[in-house]
C-alpha cells in the first residue's frame, strides 16, 4: 500500500504556490482549442470558459501589470468588459492573460496597475456587444503572445479561430497552471524623479510642516515619483506616522533612516490605494524617509500625506514586504541623502533646528552625487536664506541649486546661479518652497558632511 501511494505521488504534477493559478474557483464548461462545443461550429475555442456554478470572483492568474482595460461599449467584438495583464516569465518570455465578459471591473484596475497573483480583477458576467447579458454568465479566459483582445496572429478573430488556436498566437492555460512561474522583481534599486519635500518638525503644533504635511507628486513619463519627509519623534504627540494618498498609487517603496545616517535603515514595499493608510515607526529622534512609486503615476498629480499619530492610534501595517535597503536613486547620477526644514510658522524656539535653520546629510554610499532637499516656509520674517556647508571651514561644490513652490511640477524648478557654497536664495511671496541641492561627490571640501540652510536675518 505504501509503495502504491509513493508511486501515485510521483506521477502527480507538483503545484507550486507562486505558479500560474486558475482565475476563478469554478469548473470548465468549454476547454481550450476544442472545436466540438455547442457554439464552436467546427471553429477552435481560444481559451477556457468557466461556469457560473461556482465563485464569481475573478482573480489575476499571476503577478503582472495591467496593460489594457476594455469596456462593453458595442465595439467590444463580443468580449464585453475585459482586462489584459502582462506577465514576465522566469525565462524572460512575456505572455498575456485576458479576462472577458466581466459583469464589472474593480475601479482601481487601470492600465499600468501592478497586480498580484490572486488579487481580484472583477466579477464574472455575460457582457458582450454592448449588452449586459448577451451571453450566459461565465468567464472566458485566454493566454496569448500579444496584448490584444482578438487573435495575435494570422487574421483577427474573437473567441474562436478557423484553425488551431496555437497557430493564431494563443497559449494553452493548462500548460501554465501549477507549472510556470513569473520572474521575481528586484525591489532594491528603484529609480524615480524627486518631486517635493515635507516636514513634521513641531509635533505639538497644528500646522502644515508641524504635525502633518503634504507632498505634491506629478506624473513623469515611464518612471516613478518620489516624495521625501523629515520627522521629529515625540513620544506623546508623534510616536508614529500615517502615510496615505488621495489617489491609487499602486505599489510604493518606503525607505527610512536617521537624519545623519549615510545608510538606509529599513525599507519595504506596500500597496498604497486611495486613502488607505500605512504607518511608519521612527529610526531615531529625527527620521528622514522617502516614498517612491514603482511606476509612473496613473493620474496627472496626487497628494502624498503624512500625519503624526500617538501610541493609542491604530498602527496600519498594510501588506508590507521588506525589500533591500539600497540607496534612494533620484536619477541623473544622484542619490537622495537627506532633507531639512525651515518651518518658521511653528511655535518652536527661534534657535531650534527645523525653525529658522536646519542641516541635512550630503554623504552618499555608492559613488553617486548627492541630492539634498529642504522645505522652507517663507514669510516676512524669513524671505531669504543662505545655503552653506554645515561644517565650519568647509566648502561644497554645487552642480544644481534650484527652487520651486511646493505644489509646482518639475518644469517649474528655477536654477540659481551657484557653483560653490555659500549661496543666497530669496523669494518675493510668502508660502512653502522646496530647495534641491545637487552636490558633487568627493569634492565636498575639507570635512564637509552636511549642508546648512538658515534665514539671513
Amino acid at each position: 500500500m505504501k509503495k502504491f501511494i509513493l508511486a501515485s505521488l510521483a506521477a502527480c504534477t507538483v503545484l507550486y504556490a507562486d505558479t500560474f493559478m486558475k482565475p476563478v474557483d469554478s469548473y470548465v464548461v468549454v476547454g481550450y482549442n476544442t472545436d466540438t462545443c455547442y457554439f464552436c461550429n467546427g471553429k477552435h475555442h481560444t481559451g477556457i470558459d468557466y461556469s457560473q456554478n461556482g465563485s464569481h470572483k475573478i482573480v489575476a492568474t499571476n503577478d503582472g501589470v495591467v496593460v489594457k482595460v476594455g469596456y462593453n461599449d458595442g465595439h467590444d467584438h463580443g468580449m464585453g468588459n475585459n482586462v489584459i495583464i502582462k506577465h514576465i516569465l522566469e525565462n524572460g518570455k512575456v505572455v498575456y492573460s485576458t479576462y472577458s465578459h466581466l459583469d464589472s471591473i474593480l475601479p482601481h484596475i487601470k492600465a499600468g496597475y501592478k497586480i498580484k497573483r490572486g488579487e481580484q480583477v472583477g466579477v464574472m458576467g455575460g457582457t458582450g456587444y454592448g449588452k449586459a447579458h448577451y451571453w450566459g454568465r461565465h468567464l472566458h479566459f485566454e493566454m496569448k503572445i500579444k496584448p490584444v483582445t482578438g487573435s495575435p496572429l494570422h487574421g483577427t478573430y474573437w473567441g474562436y479561430t478557423p484553425y488551431s488556436a496555437d497557430y493564431h498566437g494563443y497559449l494553452n492555460p493548462n500548460d501554465y497552471f501549477g507549472k510556470v512561474k513569473v520572474k521575481e522583481e528586484s525591489d532594491g534599486k528603484i529609480q524615480g524623479i524627486f518631486q517635493g519635500a515635507g516636514s513634521l518638525v513641531a509635533p505639538n503644533d497644528d500646522c502644515y510642516g508641524c504635525n502633518k504635511d503634504i507632498v505634491r507628486l506629478h506624473k513623469e513619463n515611464g518612471i516613478g515619483s518620489i516624495g521625501v519627509f523629515q520627522w521629529k519623534y515625540d513620544p506623546n504627540s508623534c510616536s508614529h506616522l500615517d502615510i496615505y494618498s488621495d489617489a491609487n498609487l499602486g505599489e510604493v517603496v518606503i525607505k527610512s533612516k536617521s537624519w545623519g545616517n549615510d545608510y538606509i535603515h529599513k525599507a519595504f514595499k506596500v500597496k498604497l490605494q486611495a486613502n488607505k493608510r500605512v504607518s511608519l515607526k521612527p529610526d531615531d529622534k529625527w527620521t528622514t524617509f522617502a516614498v517612491m512609486t514603482k511606476d509612473a503615476l496613473p493620474v496627472s498629480s496626487a497628494n502624498l500625506y503624512a500625519e503624526c499619530k500617538t501610541e493609542s492610534d491604530v498602527f496600519y501595517r498594510g501588506d508590507r514586504v521588506s525589500v533591500p535597503t539600497t540607496p534612494v536613486d533620484v536619477t541623473y547620477g544622484y542619490d537622495w541623502t537627506g532633507t531639512g526644514s525651515l518651518i518658521t510658522r511653528s511655535n518652536e524656539p527661534e534657535n531650534a533646528f527645523g525653525k529658522e535653520k536646519d542641516i541635512a546629510n550630503i554623504r552618499t554610499v555608492d559613488g553617486k552625487n548627492a541630492l539634498t532637499t529642504f522645505q522652507w516656509y517663507a514669510d516676512a520674517t524669513c524671505n531669504e536664506v543662505v545655503v552653506s556647508a554645515g561644517e565650519a571651514s568647509s566648502y561644497v561644490y554645487i552642480q544644481d541649486l534650484s527652487i520651486k513652490k511646493w505644489n509646482e511640477p518639475n518644469t517649474r524648478w528655477k536654477k540659481q546661479n551657484c557653483t560653490m557654497l555659500p549661496c543666497n536664495v530669496s523669494v518675493s511671496e510668502d508660502g512653502y518652497y522646496i530647495l534641491k541641492i545637487g552636490s558633487l561627490k568627493n569634492v565636498y571640501g575639507t570635512g564637509a558632511k552636511t549642508i546648512k540652510v538658515s534665514c539671513t536675518h
